[in-house]
């Protein structure tokens, strides 16, 4: 790979849908919290629950629980600036380039395709943990306030089919582009 090679793939139109997916449930996310904010107490059970009473664990305190959901919210976001930096992507294909290629060598002919794949493997992970973390924060808004509804025990197990999907069809894309041969 050369060092001057150029990384300026348009979005498709999958990518600006989970932008806009992503965007949306950060809004969202904080919309609730400033709608919430004045009902709820001042201790708000962590996310930490007995597995068999149901029943939170651990307490924090209604200022952390608003600072947490602000700087994760605020992360998302970041991403999402970073992921349209083509720099950030050429910064990690450099600096791991054995992680993103397999053990292959990287050409002009893969670059960009590499680029559009690992990008929108981004786009799709931090569109799943937005809505994996409003749903978490809900939940925990609701317990807060007196409402508590259990999570389906197949949460965890789905989110992780969820994700490992994602991860795969992105890492078999690569993959796939290795082994077409430039014309």
């Amino acid at each position: 790979m050369t060092q001057k090679s150029s990384l300026n793939a348009p979005l498709s139109l999958m990518e600006v849908v989970l932008e806009l997916v992503t965007i949306g449930g950060c809004i969202f996310r904080v919309f609730i919290l400033i709608y919430m904010e004045q009902m709820l107490p001042d201790l708000i059970p962590s996310s930490k629950l007995d597995p068999f009473s149901g029943q939170p664990i651990y307490w924090q305190s209604k200022t952390f629980f608003i600072a947490t959901v602000g700087w994760s919210t605020i992360i998302h976001v970041v991403l999402l600036f970073l992921i349209r930096n083509s720099s950030t992507y050429a910064f990690l294909l450099r600096s791991f380039h054995n992680r993103f290629n397999l053990g292959h060598q990287i050409t002009e002919h893969h670059i960009q395709k590499h680029y559009r794949i690992v990008r929108s493997l981004i786009h799709w992970i931090n569109m799943e943990l937005t809505y994996v973390s409003l749903l978490i924060d809900w939940k925990t808004i609701q317990f807060a306030l007196g409402n508590p509804q259990k999570m389906s025990p197949l949460f965890p197990l789905v989110i992780s089919i969820a994700i490992v999907s994602v991860v795969t069809y992105h890492l078999y894309l690569i993959y796939k582009t290795l082994n077409v041969r430039a014309r």
